[in-house]
C-alpha cells in the first residue's frame, strides 16, 4: 500500500556475471531513467515513518539520482521530527559514487577498532549514544556499541553468493537490534549476540541465487544452535 508507482519508467536492472578468482564477480548497473530515480518525492507517503521502531536507509538511494536523494532528506528529516532513531548502511559502490568522494568522507584507516573510533568521532563528537558496525568479510564484523568494542568471527560457509550478503547482514543485525522473538530464545540460550545473528543471515544468503535472503527462522534457529555446540 505504500509503493509509489511510476508511470512511463522503466526498472532499473543490476546485471552480475560471476566467475572464480581471480576474475571473480562483474557487476553492471542499468539504471538510466530507472523508477526509483525518476521517483516524484510528493508521491511518497512520509507518515509510514511515524509509528516505526526505526528507519533503515542505504547509501545506494541517494546515489540514483536527484530525486532519490530528496525523498532520502525527507525521510530523514521526518525521522527526526518524529524522534525515530536511524540505521544507516552506507553501501558504497565505486560505479555509483566516485573513489574522491569516498575518500573526503571517510579517509580512514587502520585496525576494525581504530576505524570505528573515528568513526565514532566524526558523527558522534560530544559521546551520543551510537552504535557503529563494520563488516569484515571472512574474519566476521565488528561493532563500536555506546563506546564498548567488540567482534565476531563469520559463520563458515561455501556458498559463493556474495550479492545480497551486506543486506542480510543488516537484516540480521537489525533483527536481534530490534529485540526479535528468536535472538531473544538464543541469547537467552547460547548467549548469541546481535553480531552473530547478522553473520548467520550473511551466511545463508551466500548459499541462495540472487539478492534476496529467503530464509525461515528454523533454518536460522538450526545454523546457531549448531554453532552454539561446537562453541561449548
Amino acid at each position: 500500500s505504500h509503493i509509489a508507482w511510476m508511470e512511463n519508467a522503466r526498472l532499473g536492472i543490476l546485471y552480475s556475471e560471476e566467475a572464480p578468482d581471480p576474475l571473480g564477480i562483474q557487476i553492471y548497473y542499468d539504471r538510466a531513467n530507472s523508477a526509483c530515480s525518476l521517483i516524484d518525492p510528493a508521491s511518497v507517503d512520509l507518515s509510514v515513518v511515524d509509528q516505526a521502531r526505526i528507519l533503515h536507509l542505504t547509501g545506494i538511494t541517494a546515489a540514483l539520482g536527484q530525486n532519490a536523494r530528496k525523498v532520502f532528506a525527507q525521510f530523514l528529516q521526518r525521522a527526526q521530527e518524529k524522534h525515530i532513531p536511524l540505521s544507516f548502511d552506507v553501501n558504497y559502490r565505486a560505479k555509483l559514487w566516485s573513489s574522491h568522494d569516498a575518500a573526503e568522507l571517510w579517509g580512514l584507516s587502520g585496525n576494525p577498532e581504530t576505524v570505528l573510533r573515528q568513526i565514532a568521532e566524526r558523527f558522534a563528537p560530544h559521546g551520543e549514544p551510537k552504535t557503529i558496525v563494520l563488516t569484515l568479510g571472512s574474519d566476521g564484523a565488528a561493532q563500536l556499541h555506546h563506546g564498548v568494542y567488540s567482534t565476531e568471527p563469520a559463520i563458515p560457509t561455501i556458498g559463493t553468493m556474495r550479492i545480497g550478503s551486506g543486506d542480510a547482514f543488516a537484516a540480521g543485525y537489525l533483527y536481534a537490534y530490534l529485540d526479535g522473538q528468536l535472538y531473544r530464545e538464543l541469547h537467552a540460550d547460547s548467549s548469541i549476540t546481535a553480531l552473530t545473528f547478522g553473520n548467520a543471515l550473511a551466511a545463508l544468503k551466500r548459499c541462495i541465487a540472487g539478492d534476496i535472503a529467503i530464509v525461515t527462522l528454523d533454518e536460522v534457529r538450526a545454523l546457531l544452535q549448531r554453532r552454539a555446540i561446537r562453541f561449548r
